[in-house]
């Protein structure tokens, strides 16, 4: 049968469209895991720069220093999350 055969083939074709496509979202998240810290600080930093306000220095500081520094950047993340809570 002629439409056997296209089906056949049409599920090949899914199957491999959904592994390459799980390939693909394993290499976004993996980019994204490495690099989500950079994405959010530069966003805050873009931000606080854009929005001058008194309020908006704890961001910048705290990640003005955490950027260069690896074992700052908890500490950073905690600050913002707290003066967050503050602001709102």
């Amino acid at each position: 049968n002629k439409w056997h055969l296209v089906v056949d083939r049409l599920t090949v074709l899914f199957l491999k469209f959904l592994e390459y496509f799980h390939k693909l979202k394993l290499f976004v998240w993996w980019l994204l895991e490495m690099h989500i810290i950079k994405i959010v600080s530069t966003y805050i930093i873009l931000l606080s720069v854009k929005e001058v306000s008194l309020l908006n220095y704890v961001f910048l500081i705290s990640w003005a220093f955490a950027l260069p520094y690896k074992q700052f950047r908890v500490l950073a993340s905690s600050t913002c999350t707290i003066w967050t809570c503050v602001i709102i």
